[in-house]
């Protein structure tokens, strides 16, 4: 719960959930959590879903081995679709706002903000190009 009373506005419930999965190119099946990112089983094919039904038109990052990301809306059935041309560690993140009040651990709130991100290794592809050299000191 996120008090926002020295903004003079009504408490945030915050709720963040994560997921790894084994290989992207598998389908699997929706937890019953209120916002979820799961693999269609197609090639870089994902889908949101909120409260178990498809979430259209919700921005889904992916971001790869690199640093490279990418950002794009769902489509009207939930899905989304990016390349994913690398090998490594990918994360996706999506976020949603549930403007419905309610309850939780005795408060009030006045809407529910969720974040899921999913995580998966890519075992084929490109070997990733390296990260940018930080930036030195005094340049």
């Amino acid at each position: 719960m996120i008090d926002r009373s020295k903004r003079n506005l009504p408490a945030l419930l915050w709720v963040p959930a994560a997921r790894w999965v084994a290989h992207a190119s598998q389908a699997v099946e929706p937890r019953p959590q209120a916002l979820d990112l799961v693999p269609t089983g197609k090639p870089g094919e994902f889908k949101a879903l909120f409260n178990g039904a498809p979430l259209a038109k919700v921005a889904v990052e992916m971001v790869a081995p690199s640093g490279w990301s990418r950002s794009q809306n769902s489509a009207e059935d939930g899905t989304v679709t990016f390349a994913l041309p690398w090998k490594g560690q990918y994360v996706a993140e999506v976020k949603h706002t549930d403007k419905t009040a309610g309850q939780a651990q005795g408060q009030p709130y006045a809407e529910a903000s969720y974040v899921t991100t999913l995580s998966f290794v890519q075992k084929d592809g490109l070997a990733s190009p390296a990260l940018p050299e930080p930036p030195t000191k005094g340049h």
